[in-house]
């Protein structure tokens, strides 16, 4: 026949769980600043990408405009 349970471990059962909740938390907080760092930095890197374009666009690499005013 099986034993009834006494409560016996019952804390040891709480501190597991309430440790592997905070590992979760911990661990999806992590995954999304590492999400935002990523989103920035590709965002940065299409704003560069944008204004590389445009300075080509106003003045062309060689071109005399460029050497009178990007230069100066």
């Amino acid at each position: 026949m099986a034993q009834a349970w006494d409560g016996s471990g019952a804390l040891l059962v709480a501190v597991v769980a309430l440790v592997t909740f905070v590992a979760v938390i911990a661990i999806v907080a992590v995954v999304a600043v590492v999400a935002v760092v990523a989103l920035a930095a590709l965002a940065a890197l299409v704003a560069l990408v944008a204004l590389v374009a445009l300075v080509d666009a106003i003045a062309p690499m060689g071109s005399t405009t460029s050497k009178t005013w990007l230069y100066k």
